[in-house]
């Protein structure tokens, strides 16, 4: 039997008597104990040393030793790695909604219409008839929704060569100014309108046959957009 010290002792002859007794019944009853390796009392208490230390038996092994008796003889354990708190959920991410922009109304281009003059109005006349104001209906909600993006507006009256240029100039010029007032009635600025009487002078056809005269009487609106 070794005792747990690393240094030698030497026991009282007394006390060394006592132990020696009791060592023989806590012997006796070890043989059933849970470990052999120490000295332990009928009762199963550990028996300790003057000095508070633990006898071993002679079937103690390094394998037998306890954290009470021979802690440095116990295995070491990894030291348990500290917990690491897990990150905070990142924040949703929200995207901003671009609110709606309304659309603006297209830019007009560069455009020339000509409306036969037989639809807008009666032969040698300059009175819009209701055939010829539906005619320009389509036009006019077209420059009333872009208008203000408009530089200029153009009325430019034709005939064909029938009668005197002078009074086919004059006639001309009248059903320009007749289509420019009925653009003004529904909204168009006319500070934004221009007017012309070009007679016969600039016939798009043949005046010598009746499809030709027709074709050359007419009113051509010019639209223009105002420069970016």
């Amino acid at each position: 039997m070794s005792h747990t010290s690393t240094k030698p002792r030497l026991l009282p002859l007394a006390a060394a008597l006592l132990l020696s007794a009791a060592a023989m019944g806590a012997i006796a009853d070890n043989s059933g104990s849970e470990n052999f390796g120490y000295l332990r009392s009928s009762d199963g208490a550990m028996v300790l040393s003057g000095t508070g230390d633990c006898w071993r038996t002679g079937s103690w092994t390094p394998a037998a030793a306890t954290s009470e008796c021979d802690a440095d003889q116990m295995p070491k354990t990894a030291a348990a790695a500290p917990e690491t708190a897990a990150p905070a959920p990142a924040a949703p991410v929200t995207e901003a909604r671009a609110e709606p922009v309304a659309a603006a109304p297209p830019m007009p281009v560069a455009e020339k219409v000509a409306i036969d003059a037989n639809v807008l109005f009666d032969f040698d006349k300059s009175e819009i008839k209701p055939q010829g104001k539906a005619a320009l209906e389509e036009i006019t909600r077209k420059l009333n929704l872009a208008w203000t993006q408009l530089q200029l507006i153009v009325s430019t009256g034709h005939t064909d060569s029938t009668g005197s240029a002078a009074y086919n100039a004059d006639l001309s010029l009248r059903r320009a100014e007749a289509v420019k007032a009925y653009l003004v009635s529904n909204g168009i600025d006319a500070n934004a309108i221009k007017t012309a009487g070009v007679g016969e002078s600039q016939p798009s056809a043949d005046n010598a046959t009746a499809e030709g005269r027709t074709e050359n009487r007419h009113v051509e609106i010019e639209v223009t957009p105002t420069a970016k």
